[in-house]
């Protein structure tokens, strides 16, 4: 890892459930001089205690995506940031069946970003339209290709697909 005197550290992971481990990593490194600790993590379980030994810990900030739907204290958790990730896996959907680059997510700002779980939920509803078993549809969302609509069937149109 390296000298982390006086410098901002980031740990980066894939899950946290219990907080455990990455509240100790942010307290070593912390005793080892870094001025703050920042956490990056795509999955917040966050069961048990975690919020509270969050809240309680070294960490300025974690920033987990709400891939796992956020609890009541973790929404108020001075130091929990959520960032919503539904548009983003609706552009990689989207473009996966129009056969577009999907790797241009990474590589492009991505433009259908809400700032926080609050706006989220000010923002416009999925329009859902729901397609009888058997019958055959043309969606223009997908390149205007025709099909038969598989049993249970629901097309989705997210708000950021254009004509």
């Amino acid at each position: 890892i390296g000298d982390v005197a006086e410098r901002t550290c980031i740990l980066v992971d894939d899950i946290v459930d219990s907080g455990g481990t990455l509240c100790n990593a942010a307290t070593a490194l912390v005793e080892k001089g870094a001025v703050e600790v920042y956490a990056y993590i795509t999955h917040g379980v966050l069961s048990g205690g975690a919020v509270a030994r969050i809240t309680a810990s070294e960490l300025k900030e974690l920033v987990i995506t709400d891939s796992i739907k956020p609890t009541e204290a973790v929404l108020k958790a001075r130091n929990i940031r959520i960032l919503p990730i539904a548009g983003f896996l609706g552009q990689a959907i989207y473009s996966t069946a129009n056969e577009r680059s999907v790797s241009r997510l990474f590589t492009q700002p991505f433009n259908y970003r809400l700032k926080s779980v609050a706006e989220q939920a000010k923002a416009p509803r999925l329009k859902r339209t729901k397609i009888a078993p058997g019958k055959v549809f043309r969606s223009s969302r997908s390149a205007g290709t025709w099909g038969e609509a598989p049993r249970f069937a629901r097309v989705i149109f997210m708000p950021f697909m254009k004509r």
